[in-house]
């Protein structure tokens, strides 16, 4: 029945962050929409990842879909951190879009490693992840030991979700009107992912499903990130 939940999940989410591209897909020259394109497109790989992970049997095609997906997700929640920034701190947004890239030099690194190590070089064989095992219990399911480079780059990927949630915070406390709301109801809808995450590195340290599947909790936050920049007309796209 858990399986069941998660895969029905997986595919929301996939098909959510999928949908929601195809509408963001015809704006991507401007800086912000390419943003929250790449946001919802790495998601919408990332689902469907996992969801091939679980219905494939083959231990190769596994550890390659798990390589995969960190080609993709170093940058993500440094994403998160200017996309938050550029709804409710437009000022602040001003400046750091200036030197934004900056952000992602060690996502960069990571990117980089990872694809070494794809390419099989003995140097880089666990430069991100070694030791493949499948999870007890859960049904085709992968798990592996992290580098420090990887774990590395988790603690930086958590040092911008702190970030981006002192931005709700600020927004919550000093602001009125719909920016106050559309803060707390992002806020809300990231609890699940993020929770998630959190419940996977530290309580349940040994069941670390949670921490590959975050994804399938991420629905509730894309459809609160296109509610807000649309009623907040960030985006000046109302067919979102």
């Amino acid at each position: 029945m858990v399986f069941l939940l998660v895969f029905l999940s997986l595919m929301l989410s996939f098909s959510v962050c999928t949908v929601l591209s195809c509408f963001l897909w015809p704006y991507r020259r401007q800086l912000l929409h390419r943003l929250i394109l790449s946001i919802q497109v790495t998601y919408a790989v990332w689902a469907f990842s996992v969801i091939t992970v679980l219905v494939i049997d083959d231990m190769s095609v596994k550890i390659f879909l798990t390589h995969m997906r960190q080609l993709i997700l170093p940058p993500l929640c440094a994403t998160w951190a200017l996309v938050g920034t550029a709804i409710f701190l437009p000022k602040l947004w001003g400046k750091v879009r200036r030197w934004y890239g900056v952000l992602y030099l060690f996502p960069a690194v990571v990117i980089v490693a990872n694809a070494l190590s794809m390419m099989g070089f003995p140097f880089a064989k666990e430069w991100i992840f070694f030791n493949f095992r499948l999870v007890d219990g859960f049904q085709g399911l992968p798990i592996f030991e992290r580098s420090p480079l990887q774990k590395a780059n988790l603690m930086y990927s958590f040092f911008w979700i702190f970030a981006l949630y002192g931005v709700y915070f600020w927004v919550m406390a000093t602001q009125k009107g719909p920016r106050r709301w559309h803060a707390f109801v992002m806020f809300l809808a990231s609890l699940v992912p993020v929770g998630a995450e959190i419940l996977g590195q530290t309580v349940f340290k040994l069941q670390p499903q949670f921490m590959q599947l975050t994804v399938a909790g991420i629905w509730p936050s894309m459809l609160a990130l296109n509610y807000a920049v649309a009623r907040g007309d960030v985006l000046e796209i109302s067919t979102l």
